[in-house]
C-alpha cells in the first residue's frame, strides 16, 4: 500500500456486498439482449455477442448498465463480466452491483484475478462445478477506499488491453500455424505439392489380403479431386493390416504401473503419459489381447474429440482405451508416416468429424475408419512426401515453441499485474510494468 491514499480494509466479500436476487420470465416480444455464459470471454470478461431474450422461457435475472456477472459454473473459466446495457443473463450468473463501498469495475477485476479464481475452484469438486453464494462471501480482500479502486481500474484498464491484444495476436499466429500444417497434410494427401518433381511414377497394385474377413478395399466415398498421377484410389482397411480400437472394459487402475493412454494423451501428434492413469501387467495382458501396440501402428482418436493423430514410436508399453482407433499399416504398400500425414488433411480430418455424428459424444466406428479413401503413391514419392512434411513441421514446431513461451510471459504479466493492484502496489507511473515483470520473473 502506498503513503497518504487513506486506509485500506481488511474485510470479506460477504461483508461489503451482495448478491442481486430478482428474477422474471422475458416476454415472448421482448427486445432485450440475452447474455449467456457462452457469450463471455475467459478472463478478459468481454462479451463478444448475444442471445434474443425472447427466446428464453425459464425466470432470469434482469440486469443493468454496470451491474457485475459472475459466472459461478466451472469458475476456472474465468468468465466475469460487466453488463453494457439493461439484459436478462443466464441463471449461472450471480449478480452485484456497486455500491458505496465496493465500485463495480473494481469488483469484476477482483473476482477475475488469479487469487480469487483459485479460491473458487478450490470450493467444489466434480464435472459440473457451481460456486455458491455463501461460499463467495467468506474471501477475504483488502477493500481501497471508492477513489482508490477508481485509480486502480483506470491503471488497469489502461495495461490489460495491451496485454489482451498480444495474447489475441498470438492465438490468431497459432491458429495460422496449425492451419498451416493442415494445408500441408491435405497438399500431400492429394499429390499437389512436395513431391511433385514432374516425374511418371507407376501406379501401385493393392497389397495381398491373408485376413479371412471380407475386406473393404474400395473407398466408403470418393473425395470431390481428381486422382494425382501415379497415384491410386484405396481403402485405409486395404492398406492395412490391423484397424482395431482399445479394450471395452478397461481393467482396474492402478497407482503406478503400465500407462493407459486415452484420447486426452494423443497431442500434437505423439502420445503422451502426462496425466494418465495406469493398469497393472494383469491388466495389461487383458487389454493386449484386443490390442497389443507396435511401433508404426497409427492411431487416431475415436470417441469424444475425433481425429487426433499419433504414429507409435520405438521403446514405449502401453494399454489403450476403447476411445483410440489402431491402424497397422501394411508397410510394403503404405508407410506410418505417409498414413498419419493423410490422416491429418482437411478432406479427411473433415470427413471423420462427419461420419461421427454431432451429439455430445461423438463416436467414429472401425467400419467408418476402415472405408476412409487413400490417395497412395508409389514408395519412393510417399518418402518424398514425407521427408517434405516433416521439415515443415519441424519449422513449424519452433515457432509454436515460441509462441507457448510468449503465451505463458503475458498470462504471468497478466497475473502479476493483478496481483500488483489489489496489493496496493501500482503507482500509474511508467515503472508499473518495470515491478510487474520483476514479479513475474519474466
Amino acid at each position: 500500500m502506498r503513503a497518504g491514499d487513506g486506509d485500506w480494509l481488511l474485510t470479506t466479500l460477504g461483508a461489503v456486498v451482495v448478491p442481486q436476487k430478482g428474477r422474471e420470465v422475458p416476454t415472448p416480444d421482448s427486445a432485450l439482449p440475452f447474455i449467456g455464459m457462452e457469450h463471455v470471454e475467459s478472463n478478459t470478461g468481454r462479451i463478444a455477442n448475444f442471445g434474443a431474450s425472447a427466446d428464453i422461457h425459464s425466470a432470469s435475472p434482469l440486469v443493468v448498465e454496470g451491474d457485475v456477472l459472475y459466472g459461478r459454473l466451472r469458475p476456472y473459466l474465468n468468465k466475469v463480466a460487466i453488463a453494457p446495457a439493461r439484459a436478462y443473463t443466464s441463471g449461472e450468473f450471480i449478480v452485484f452491483r456497486g455500491n458505496a463501498q465496493v465500485d463495480a469495475r473494481f469488483l469484476r477485476s477482483r473476482f477475475a484475478a488469479q487469487d480469487f479464481v483459485d479460491f473458487a475452484c478450490a470450493l467444489n469438486t466434480g464435472d459440473r462445478p457451481r460456486v455458491k453464494w455463501p461460499q463467495m462471501a467468506n474471501f477475504v480482500l483488502l477493500l481501497p477506499p471508492l477513489d482508490e479502486q477508481r485509480r486502480i481500474v483506470d491503471i488497469l484498464e489502461d495495461h490489460l488491453p495491451r496485454l489482451d491484444a498480444a495474447a489475441d495476436s498470438l492465438a490468431r499466429a497459432r491458429t495460422g500455424l496449425d492451419d498451416l500444417l493442415s494445408l500441408a497434410a491435405e497438399a500431400a494427401y492429394r499429390g499437389t505439392s512436395f513431391a511433385d518433381a514432374g516425374e511418371s511414377h507407376s501406379v501401385p497394385g493393392l497389397p495381398p489380403s491373408n485376413k479371412v474377413r471380407k475386406r473393404i478395399i474400395e473407398p466408403a466415398y470418393s473425395p470431390p479431386f481428381e486422382l494425382a498421377e501415379g497415384r491410386r484410389w484405396c481403402s485405409v482397411d486395404a492398406a492395412a493390416t490391423l484397424v482395431t480400437d482399445g479394450d471395452h472394459n478397461p481393467p482396474r487402475r492402478v497407482p503406478s504401473g503400465i500407462p493407459h493412454v486415452t484420447a486426452k494423451g494423443i497431442r500434437n501428434g505423439q502420445i503422451v503419459f502426462d496425466g494418465c492413469t495406469y493398469v497393472s501387467e494383469e491388466g495389461f495382458e487383458q487389454t493386449s489381447r484386443r490390442y497389443a501396440a507396435l511401433p508404426g501402428d497409427v492411431l487416431v482418436t475415436c470417441v469424444g474429440t475425433i481425429g487426433r493423430v499419433a504414429v507409435v514410436p520405438d521403446g514405449i508399453r502401453f494399454s489403450a482405451d476403447r476411445n483410440l482407433a489402431a491402424i497397422r499399416p501394411n508397410d510394403s504398400f503404405v508407410s506410418s508416416e505417409f498414413l498419419a500425414l493423410c490422416l491429418n488433411s482437411v478432406s479427411l480430418q473433415q470427413r471423420m468429424r462427419h461420419v461421427s455424428g454431432s451429439t455430445a459424444q461423438p463416436h467414429l466406428y472401425l467400419k467408418d475408419l476402415r472405408g476412409l479413401p487413400l490417395a497412395v503413391p508409389d514408395a519412393a514419392t510417399q518418402v518424398k512426401v514425407v521427408g517434405a512434411a516433416r521439415d515443415l513441421r519441424s519449422g513449424v514446431m519452433r515457432q509454436l515453441d515460441e509462441i507457448a513461451s510468449q503465451e505463458t510471459r503475458a498470462h504471468l504479466l497478466r497475473r502479476s499485474l493483478m496481483s500488483a493492484a489489489f496489493s496496493g502496489r501500482l503507482t500509474g507511473r511508467a515503472t508499473d510494468m518495470e515491478m510487474v515483470e520483476e514479479m513475474a520473473g519474466v
